[in-house]
Formats: structure tokens, sequence, C-alpha cells
């Protein structure tokens, strides 16, 4: 009964949300992110947070939805990739990120951690196309052990050369083509629910039907099992990732 029927994006569930609950936040936290556009600050449902505060035990939910009044955003899993074992949050500069919300949510994880949380920019342009990049999850993702990237998506060549050493001082760094890109292989969701100590993993049939040979095997190697979910309504309409359809939520 609190779902707006304006909402017309709310079909994508991961925007407007981050939950966080592990090692550094043993108690949960939950991160209200402000949007972009007016439209889709109506997809926030009051009720979800409230669920996930009672349900799945967060002790904190921070707002950062004041940040619209100014009309900057940081359109949560979307617009972040965070390293858990480095403490940064990455993210990829257009009106969908805003460097001064990227800075409030690594000084506001800091505090509730107390863990040195740091935040790393880069600007991002689809390498055929030219045009801006304003969800980083498009060209990165960083799971447990691997971070897939197509690092030509980074115009810096210097940024995009520390970028790759600083991720590679943590994972197993995974290139793809732009055709991989283009096709969301680098925009699989990791579940821990896995088989033989393996995490799961969560794709599309889009991603299914374009990963290379040699990148396919290595995926089977790392994630058991590999779930393909079709959403090609939403990949090729509504130019939406898998990451998108998916509110994660760490129990």
């Amino acid at each position: 009964d609190q779902l707006n029927l304006e909402a017309k994006d709310s079909v994508y569930a991961s925007d407007n949300m981050l939950c966080f609950k592990n090692e550094d936040f043993p108690n949960g936290l939950c991160v209200l992110c402000p949007m972009y556009w007016k439209s889709r600050r109506l997809e926030r449902n009051p009720a979800i947070a409230q669920w996930i505060k009672e349900k799945c035990g967060y002790e904190t939910i921070l707002d950062l939805t004041y940040f619209e009044e100014e009309d900057k955003a940081l359109e949560g899993l979307g617009a972040t990739v965070i390293d858990w074992k480095g403490r940064c949050i990455y993210a990829c500069s257009s009106n969908r990120a805003n460097e001064d919300v990227v800075a409030e949510l690594a000084k506001q994880m800091t505090l509730h951690s107390k863990k040195d949380y740091e935040y790393y920019m880069v600007d991002g342009r689809d390498p055929r196309s030219n045009d801006i990049i304003f969800h980083t999850v498009g060209f990165l993702s960083i799971n447990t052990k691997l971070a897939i990237i197509m690092s030509e998506c980074v115009v810096d060549l210097s940024k995009r050369k520390e970028l790759l050493e600083r991720l590679k001082g943590n994972y197993e760094v995974m290139e793809v083509s732009y055709d991989e890109y283009y096709n969301c292989v680098t925009c699989p969701v990791e579940f821990n629910n896995g088989i033989n100590g393996k995490s799961g993993l969560v794709v599309s049939t889009l991603f299914d039907g374009n990963v290379s040979e040699s990148n396919r095997k290595r995926f089977e190697e790392l994630f058991c099992p590999i779930l393909v979910l079709n959403l090609e309504t939403h990949e090729l309409v509504g130019g939406a990732a898998i990451q998108c359809c998916i509110q994660i939520v760490p129990l």
C-alpha cells in the first residue's frame, strides 16, 4: 500500500538502497541513497527499509536523501562498487554519482565501522560511442575473489593503470572485451549459498550467450552454481543489467 504508482521504474530494485552486513558492519548498515531524477525518488518504499531493520536485524538506517535538495545523487548499487578488502568505494563521475555524496558515504562508513574507508572516482565513457557511463557496475564489478573489468572505459590512462594495480592487489582480475561489456558480462550477482565452498553466481541470458569461452571456463571454476535468468526485456528494452533487478541484503 506504500508503492507509488507514478514510480514507473520501480522494477529496478537496487539503486535507491545499499545494504552492508559483514565483519566491518556486523550489526548491519542500510543506506538510503539520493536519486538524480525526481521521478525515481518515488521508488523508495519506507516499508522495505523498515523490514530490513526489523526482520533482517539491521541496526542502522543511514539516510543520505537530503542531498537531493542540492540535486546531488549517488544511485546505490549501480553507481558504486565497493572493494571490501581494500575498503574503497569506486565510483564513475556522473549526475548519478556526485563526489560530495561519495565522500560522505566513505566518511559515514568509516564512522560506523571504525575502519578507514576511502573513495576513488574515475571518468568513464563507452569506448565506441563515447557516451558517459553513469553506472560504475557497467564496466566494473568486484566479487569475493574476482574483479571483472572493461578497463578501456576509464578515460584517463594513468587512472586506468592505477585502478588495475589497485584491484590486482586484492583480487584476480578478469578483463573482458567490448562485446562482453556491452552484453553485461561485467554485471553478475554473487551469492553465498554456493556448493563445495564456492560462491554462487546469478547471470542473465545475455551474459550467458556472450561470455567468451575462456572467461566462461574461469567463471565455472570459481562459482557454483551459476544460475541463468531471462531478463531480455530489462536488458534490451530497459537498458538494465541483472544487478539493477536484485536488491542485495546480506544476512
